[in-house]
């Protein structure tokens, strides 16, 4: 079904999942590298310039290793550093 949007009319560039960091996890599940894995699969047979990112909320440097997310977004990652950047240099940093 992810493919399908890949394709005419409508040929998307590609996905971004929310919250992929917890796909394919309940209780003690953990499928989310699998979960990855055939969804890169999938979207790379549909069109294979495609490309997958992940939205996570921390450090997603080990589920970039392999052949699921091709790349990660991070709004904490981002927005803490540049906060800091435009904080005023006399306030306290976190």
């Amino acid at each position: 079904m992810a493919g399908r949007w890949l394709r005419p009319p409508y040929d998307l560039d590609g996905w971004r999942i929310d919250v992929a960091n917890m796909t394919g996890r309940r209780a003690a599940d953990d499928f989310n590298a699998e979960v990855a894995h055939t969804l890169r699969a999938t979207l790379g047979e549909a069109r294979p310039d495609t490309l997958l990112l992940a939205e996570h909320c921390h450090d997603a440097s080990g589920d970039l290793a392999g052949d699921g997310w091709q790349g990660t977004m991070n709004y904490a990652g981002f927005t803490q550093p540049v906060w800091s950047w435009l904080r005023h240099p006399d306030l306290p940093h976190p």
